[in-house]
């Protein structure tokens, strides 16, 4: 593996480019766990989403005993979660990014590997569950790809830094 240069104190090790591309992961995430919820506040009123048109039975997943367990646990549904990981993911990269010296940019590459810890653990749950009831979500597996791309970027790249 090749070596990085040395860190020069109040530089940012990692690329401005990589940096970019992870609050845009967690942005997308954001967008698309909007779009989620969405559509399933349109089958909670008894419309069919366009994901069960497509042939993705997001209902199913939606409407799983995890999704529902969750919901109910936290008042919020399995979707608006996903709402919430995409934009702290955002905001910790937007934050480190910022940060005014080390100290801080360590503070957030800490908050920038604890979301590129918890989001994948959490999909590979859902997942799991949803795969041994049988159900296939079409849209779900478009948050694992964006969740995964993300923590695979984070953590390669910040691994290196503070």
């Amino acid at each position: 593996m090749a070596e990085l240069p040395e860190k020069e104190p109040g530089l940012d090790p990692v690329p401005f480019g990589v940096s970019l591309a992870l609050a845009c992961l967690g942005a997308a995430q954001a967008l698309w766990a909007g779009f989620q919820w969405w559509e399933l506040g349109e089958l909670r009123r008894g419309a069919q989403t366009l994901c069960d048109q497509a042939g993705g039975h997001c209902a199913d997943a939606w409407n799983a005993p995890l999704a529902a367990a969750i919901h109910e646990l936290t008042g919020l549904p399995i979707a608006a979660w996903g709402v919430v990981w995409g934009v702290a993911a955002t905001a910790a990269v937007l934050l480190r990014m910022t940060a005014a010296n080390d100290a801080r940019r360590a503070l957030f590459s800490g908050a920038v590997r604890a979301l590129a810890t918890v989001g994948p653990v959490a999909i590979l749950i859902l997942a799991a569950t949803l795969l041994q009831q049988g159900v296939f979500c079409l849209t779900c597996v478009v948050t694992y790809a964006i969740v995964l791309a993300y923590a695979a970027i984070a953590w390669a790249c910040l691994l290196y830094t503070s």
